[in-house]
């Protein structure tokens, strides 16, 4: 994984759909994104919109929070691990959610990574410039 305060601009120019209803979260990531990356970034606010934005557009990356007003995420984690199309896309959770116990069952419904909010942002761009490098 690249050292982050060494790096300026990473070479992503994968898709990434942020599943989130929490349009700061959205925004922040967006911003970070633009600045760092040249990753295009989608998003869905709810988990059924989500859910067939992921089926249609295939994106290299998930961004999912787990409290969504229209389903569980890790109902969704589910339902993408299922699917066909989507059972192979990396999942990165990014939840407030700091239980062990609830990390430990993301990861076992098959998420990538479990990033706690409030996050590191440049921690989070080096686990989204793995997973999408495939690292």
């Amino acid at each position: 994984m690249m050292n982050s305060g060494m790096y300026l601009h990473l070479g992503c120019s994968s898709t990434i759909l942020q599943i989130d209803d929490n349009l700061e979260s959205i925004d922040l990531i967006g911003r970070l994104l633009r600045s760092k990356t040249n990753c295009h970034l989608l998003s869905a606010t709810l988990g059924q919109t989500g859910l067939a934005m992921a089926r249609t557009l295939r994106p290299d990356l998930i961004l999912l929070d787990l409290n969504l007003p229209d389903m569980s995420g890790l109902a969704l984690l589910c339902q993408l691990r299922t699917e066909p199309l989507t059972k192979k896309v990396p999942v990165l959770v990014l939840s407030a959610e700091a239980h062990q116990q609830k990390i430990d069952e993301c990861i076992e419904a098959g998420a990538s990574k479990y990033i706690v909010k409030p996050y590191d942002l440049f921690g989070l761009l080096d686990v989204i410039h793995g997973l999408t490098q495939g690292e």
